[in-house]
């Protein structure tokens, strides 16, 4: 084959092109991501074994380790710190810290309906027990308080913000504590879900 003047010139670049695009090719695959790392990391932590007590330390310690999360990963390693670190969160601490506000409220209340001496011998039962009807119907105050008791139990976070809701805003200011843990624990709820979380 013969090739005349420019011809040859434009062979040579045809040639030069077919034996550099694969080294192009192979030297853009080499090319180290610059900056972010990606992470294909996912929580094998789920809602189901929170609510059974199951340990997330392991989940929160890979996510630690961790160069780079996305903004859903930065949601549940913020989370885990708070319930997979300490003991925050515990549901028998949110049964308890229930206790406490509604024995406040239901002592405030009995005082005020009755007086002072009338009212602090009323208000014994509640200094002395728990009263709790598991199987409660009606719009009173202690069965709305009975219902959110029960939502506690059942560890239904969703259900206790509702429930709450319900109460006069009056009463409702009892159970701040309450209200402000049982949102926590949707956030966290969410991120397990790798849903976004409001902060």
């Amino acid at each position: 084959m013969i090739i005349k003047g420019g011809g040859m010139k434009r062979f040579g670049i045809l040639l030069g092109l077919m034996f550099s695009i694969p080294v192009l090719a192979q030297s853009a695959i080499d090319i180290p991501l610059l900056g972010a790392e990606k992470s294909d990391f996912h929580s094998t932590y789920t809602w189901a074994d929170f609510l059974q007590g199951k340990s997330c330390r392991g989940d929160f310690s890979a996510l630690q380790q961790l160069s780079f999360l996305s903004p859903q990963q930065k949601a549940l390693r913020d989370k885990m710190q708070t319930y997979c670190v300490g003991q925050v969160g515990s549901w028998d601490t949110l049964l308890s810290l229930f206790r406490q506000n509604k024995k406040a409220l239901l002592i405030d209340q009995t005082l005020q309906e009755n007086g002072s001496f009338m009212g602090y011998i009323k208000a014994i039962p509640y200094y002395l027990f728990d009263i709790h009807n598991t199987q409660t119907t009606g719009l009173t105050l202690l069965a709305k308080l009975d219902k959110i008791q029960n939502a506690i139990e059942a560890k239904n976070p969703e259900e206790i913000v509702l429930l709450m809701q319900d109460l006069p805003p009056k009463e409702q200011l009892f159970f701040i504590p309450l209200f402000n843990e049982a949102n926590a624990l949707i956030d966290f709820k969410q991120a397990l879900n790798g849903e976004e979380v409001l902060f």
